[in-house]
């Protein structure tokens, strides 16, 4: 995937992608796992920009990526942060930072859901 080139329109609307000095993609393009991975993380950062945003709240008929059982990880960050990381079969490992304060209310909700 060497120097492969994800940017956005001008308007935010769509997403741009380009070889070299922005020449155009070959008819066909094939990636190795660590390559998907690399794209996935670019375009998950372009993403992040672009309109319409993704919704703060989450939306009945949205779309999901459900990860069943994931596996996951608690652990102690700086400036008192507690990262939570949830590993989805295709996306890798996705890490929120949480302050304590929000990773207090995460824990009264799950304890108050799994009653």
């Amino acid at each position: 995937m060497v120097g492969l080139n994800i940017t956005v329109s001008p308007d935010k609307r769509e997403l741009i992608i380009s070889g070299p000095d922005g020449q155009e993609l070959p008819g066909k393009l094939v990636l190795e796992a660590t390559e998907i991975d690399d794209l996935i993380r670019g375009l998950v950062g372009v993403r992040a920009g672009m309109d319409p945003p993704i919704p703060d709240t989450l939306e009945p008929t949205g779309r999901y990526y459900p990860a069943a059982n994931p596996r996951w990880v608690l652990r102690q960050e700086a400036f008192d942060q507690v990262a939570l990381g949830l590993q989805h079969r295709g996306l890798g490992w996705v890490l929120n930072l949480f302050s304590k304060a929000q990773a207090q209310k995460l824990a009264v909700s799950l304890s108050a859901i799994t009653r």
